[in-house]
């Protein structure tokens, strides 16, 4: 089939060789069985139109070929055809009007001669072609014959309605519709054929719609290569992978997609497919459009053709950067939690020994010394039970089960009293300063009192923790708009520019704090910003290296809450 259709003059030129006398013979030949003595009845006018419906959809794919389409006829091409068709059969047919509706034909005489009149019914043989080939096209067909030359008129009129009007419905004559249960069997055979070819084409169309869409609607990237390893197919997951569209990574070399060092490993992988073996965990690295890298897995086999040759492979990947990364942080917790306890236990079991040991060789340490001990194991007690809730909350968090109690409070007053009591805790540490810039007005709040003062107590920690040398401690409270605004300041030895992006990401440590060799498990910013996010805020830290750092909480102002939210 050409795949453009024709134009200009040849558009209409001959497209079949079909005379007269090969008409009547294809007539003879489907008529001859019938006996003489029934060719006026009904059954021969029913087998006739039958005869002409099935010859209807061999001219018109004749036709269509001629003039490589593979559509519906448009009205004009229809057109040309009841004419052309009638010319060559010496109908001398002549084409008086058309339009979206119906096509009006007058001829002067009949291609079957003196045949017509002993048999009217042949009236139905050129009817019923161009009324099957317009119902094909246009979805319904009614031929009306309004002169016959069959009857003794003295020329012959028909109408072709195309579409079912209202004008149509009322005109007497006959709507062309195959209809199999009243085909005689050869014509039936020939009906159902094609009704057969038709389903099975709509069925593959639908079949491969619906692969198509499952392929495309997919989780994983499914891919398929040719035995060199370019791309033939990619569905629309790819686009996660790499940053462009499927149908952009076809025609690529796979393996050069593929990070370098890993694009031995995946030549390796297509050559164990193409050869039949079936791979499946193969690990690798895929670089995105931004420059990242995705950890793959790919599982691979071979596709064949019908004769059991292999053609191809087929490739199902899926991203599993997301679980290599939990898995690292998993990793990460355990060895730094397993640090973080073997610390404060170690510490609070040798000083107990210590003590233990005293008491059993009658050695009393002074109360000065024992006051001194107690309150190491104390400190060290604390900073289990601070582990031990982080943890807990942390696994609330992932269930989405952290509790909020809220209430109305000013939390001007909340910082005012934690900052009292930080300042009394360093007094006999006099290397911190703490200030407090206080809001001239209150500043109300709607939510969980003692979540918050946890968030404010970890970041006074770390501010404290993080400025080993001592320094200016600033605390911050202002109405800014419609927030609520809380800044904690320090000079200690702030965070590297790259590591601010992930400050509050689970179990990340800023570098420098390794360097210092600061204890914690990366966990406390991650619960800060949980708490805060689920009170309607937003907390942000900005900093230079070597000069400190400022956090910032922003709460929604509860003068601006509905009332009904205190309830």
């Amino acid at each position: 089939m050409r795949s453009m259709d024709k134009t200009g003059p040849e558009r209409f030129s001959t497209p079949i060789a079909l005379d007269r006398d090969l008409f009547m013979r294809r007539l003879i030949a489907s008529l001859g069985h019938l006996n003489e003595g029934i060719l006026g009845s009904d059954l021969t006018g029913a087998y006739i139109m039958n005869v002409g419906l099935s010859m209807g959809a061999a001219i018109e794919e004749e036709y269509k070929r001629f003039w490589a389409i593979d559509r519906s006829l448009t009205l004009d091409e229809y057109a040309h055809v009841i004419v052309d068709l009638k010319q060559k059969i010496q109908g001398n047919f002549s084409l008086v009007s058309k339009d979206a509706q119906k096509v009006v034909v007058r001829t002067t005489s009949c291609p079957f001669d003196t045949l017509v009149r002993q048999s009217p019914s042949l009236c139905f043989m050129t009817s019923s072609v161009f009324g099957g080939i317009a119902a094909r096209n246009f979805g319904y067909a009614k031929v009306v014959l309004h002169q016959r030359i069959a009857l003794g008129d003295p020329g012959c009129y028909v109408t072709i309605h195309l579409q079912r009007t209202p004008e149509a419905v009322a005109a007497l004559g006959k709507e062309y519709v195959p209809d199999l249960n009243r085909a005689s069997p050869d014509i039936a055979e020939q009906l159902h054929l094609m009704e057969q070819v038709q389903r099975l084409r709509k069925q593959l169309g639908e079949t491969t719609s619906r692969w198509e869409e499952v392929m495309q609607e997919a989780a994983e990237a499914i891919g398929a290569f040719d035995l060199d390893g370019c791309v033939t197919y990619a569905n629309a997951r790819w686009r996660d992978l790499v940053g462009v569209e499927g149908e952009e990574v076809v025609g690529n070399i796979f393996e050069q997609l593929v990070d370098a060092e890993d694009q031995a490993g995946i030549h390796q992988l297509l050559a164990q497919a193409a050869q039949g073996k079936r791979v499946s965990g193969h690990q690798f690295r895929l670089r995105h459009r931004t420059g990242s890298l995705r950890t793959l897995r790919m599982s691979v086999g071979a596709i064949r053709d019908d004769r059991g040759h292999i053609v191809g492979t087929l490739g199902i990947v899926r991203d599993i950067t997301h679980e290599r990364e939990a898995q690292r942080l998993k990793d990460e917790l355990l060895t730094t939690t397993s640090h973080e306890l073997r610390t404060p236990v170690t510490t609070i079991r040798g000083l107990t020994q210590v003590l233990l040991r005293g008491l059993e060789q009658g050695h009393v340490p002074s109360p000065e010394v024992l006051a001194q001990r107690l309150q190491l194991i104390q400190r060290e007690t604390d900073r289990l039970a601070r582990l031990s809730t982080d943890l807990t909350d942390v696994t609330k968090l992932q269930t989405d089960a952290l509790p909020l109690r809220r209430e109305h409070f000013d939390a001007r007053s909340m910082v005012e009293e934690l900052v009292t009591g930080r300042r009394e805790a360093l007094l006999k540490d006099r290397r911190w300063t703490l200030s407090l810039n206080l809001s001239e007005h209150p500043l109300p709040v709607w939510g969980d009192r003692s979540r918050l003062e946890q968030v404010l107590d970890n970041l006074l920690d770390n501010a404290i923790k993080y400025s080993p040398d001592g320094g200016a401690i600033t605390v911050d409270t202002q109405q800014q708009g419609d927030k609520v605004q809380i800044s904690i300041t320090d000079s200690g030895i702030g965070i590297p520019e790259p590591d601010i992006p992930q400050m509050f990401t689970p179990f990340f440590r800023a570098s420098n704090a390794s360097t210092y060799h600061f204890p914690g498990i990366g966990l406390g910013l991650y619960l800060c910003q949980s708490i805060v996010h689920a009170h309607g805020g937003t907390i942000t830290v900005t900093s230079q290296e070597g000069q400190g750092a400022t956090f910032l909480l922003s709460l929604p102002d509860a003068s601006q809450q509905p009332v009904e939210e205190e309830a």
